[in-house]
């Protein structure tokens, strides 16, 4: 009995790592190629690196729901090598599903599409995602890159320090010697909201945060400076369609930029316009912007004296390390 116990949970385990080892089947390539009036002509397309198995499939008359007639031969050649001809596809063929085990560089797809002019098929490469190279940098995800969306991280990349990534997929040779906790860069889904991403919930936007350090890592003052300005401006986007809001953020906005002044004189307006552009990184954050702006539209804002600006600064600057 104990014996059958052990086996049946030693079942159950193989069950679940099994299952956490399966990889979803994607698209790597998909294209539908229409016979046109003349000679048959060959297209060439390329598509990602594959390290592994791959399955070519070929749809006769297009993917379901085309209006497309069928076609009655075709040439297809892969990496220089013909998988389709009249061998293997013809009117009367609906689908064909050609193996091939590829070998990781980029690949070359030759389409020749004959018969009636009108008539189509369509063209699909599928493969484990974790085979696939999507972004060409000649590793996939079962090879260690950690980011295969970004051709300069990868397990063959050289680590560059303090620039908030790990460039090289390697916990063993960080990059995180700066001393502070920084957030994960948000990457492309940091701008998939108007207001981003902050997963520490300090006010400020993960990628701004990481900008502002990364960019000032040895003017601490200027970072604080920066932040309370950013902090602000998330209230800027926030409260957009909001007059009253808008007027109240644009005055302490000021504030923010006179302490800016105060630190860095006439080179606050550079830091200032390089700041705004990388909030500014989408459309819908540059129309909630204008919208904003609009909101100010007859309203005045006043300014403190001069002599004053180093009040303006939303922290204490005399108690603040780093530079000034």
């Amino acid at each position: 009995m104990r014996k059958f116990i052990l086996y049946a949970n030693i079942m159950v385990l193989l069950f679940f790592l099994a299952t956490d080892l399966m990889a979803d089947v994607v698209t790597v390539f998909e294209h539908t190629y229409v016979r046109e009036t003349g000679s048959p002509k060959a297209r060439t397309n390329t598509f990602s690196g594959i390290k592994g198995p791959a399955t070519i499939r070929v749809t006769n008359g297009g993917l379901e729901g085309a209006d497309n007639k069928k076609v009655s031969n075709a040439d297809i050649v892969l990496n220089g090598e013909t998988i389709i001809d009249s061998s293997n596809f013809h009117q009367n063929v609906e689908i064909v599903d050609v193996e091939k085990t590829l070998d990781g560089r980029i690949n070359t797809i030759e389409v020749t599409v004959k018969g009636k002019p009108g008539g189509a098929l369509t063209v699909q490469v599928l493969a484990e995602d974790g085979d696939v190279d999507f972004d060409g940098d000649g590793f996939t995800r079962v090879d260690g890159d950690c980011d295969d969306n970004n051709s300069s991280v990868n397990p063959g990349a050289t680590e560059i320090k303090k620039n908030g990534i790990d460039d090289d997929c390697n916990a063993l040779t960080p990059d995180d010697d700066t001393g502070v906790n920084l957030p994960p860069d948000p990457g492309e889904e940091g701008k998939k909201t108007l207001l981003g991403i902050d997963t520490d919930g300090d006010g400020v936007r993960d990628d701004i945060q990481r900008y502002i350090y990364f960019t000032y890592p040895d003017d601490k003052k200027l970072r604080l400076g920066l932040t309370y300005y950013a902090i602000e401006f998330q209230g800027v986007l926030k409260d957009a369609n909001d007059r009253e809001a808008s007027y109240d953020h644009a005055t302490k906005m000021h504030r923010n930029v006179e302490c800016l002044f105060y630190l860095k004189d006439e080179e606050a307006i550079d830091i200032c316009n390089a700041l705004r552009a990388k909030i500014l990184n989408t459309r819908e954050r540059s129309m909630a912007y204008i919208t904003y702006s609009d909101n100010l539209g007859g309203r005045v804002i006043s300014g403190a004296p001069l002599k004053e600006w180093k009040g303006s600064c939303s922290f204490d600057v005399d108690d603040t390390g780093g530079d000034q």
